[in-house]
């Protein structure tokens, strides 16, 4: 718990989806994309990431789980729609 609470009191993250990539480059973007983002992350809520996501890909897809954090195992029901959307596109 202490080695948790030292990352939350020191650490500085950069809240935001995806930070590597500068906009400007992802506006060029077209593939069909999916975001899943979870409702209760600490470090990337959900409603930032979709926000962000819908305005910066032209071609997005967003889920939200709700009531699900940072470390979230995904359900069955997620992982089959990550395939359907692979599937499809």
């Amino acid at each position: 718990m202490d080695v948790l609470k030292d990352s939350f009191d020191n650490v500085k993250i950069k809240a935001g989806m995806p930070t590597n990539i500068p906009e400007k480059k992802l506006r060029n973007y077209f593939a069909p994309t999916l975001v899943i983002a979870c409702e209760k992350d600490c470090f990337f809520p959900a409603k930032k990431v979709i926000q962000r996501a819908h305005r910066i890909f032209s071609n997005c897809r967003t889920v939200e789980l709700k009531e699900s954090g940072h470390l979230h195992i995904l359900p069955q029901t997620e992982k089959e729609r990550i395939i359907e959307f692979l599937r499809k596109g």
